[in-house]
């Protein structure tokens, strides 16, 4: 009898990711870092976006004081 059918059969694993965890452990580290990935993009642009909209602000308060002096 070959051992693969030896191997338990859980019910809510597929019968590859049983033979092959390897591939499964693969495919669970390729979605954590796109996800990843993806988050950190975001906050990136969310940052970005915050220090923008920061220089923009002060712009305008120099802007308004410069006025204010002549």
């Amino acid at each position: 009898m070959p051992w693969r059918k030896l191997v338990p059969q859980p019910r809510w694993l597929p019968r590859a990711a049983v033979m092959r965890p390897q591939r499964v452990v693969i495919w669970c580290f390729s979605l954590v870092l796109a996800l990843t990935l993806a988050v950190g993009l975001r906050d990136l642009y969310t940052l970005r976006e915050r220090v923008i909209a920061s220089h923009q602000h002060n712009l305008a308060l120099r802007a308004m004081g410069l006025e204010a002096a002549v």
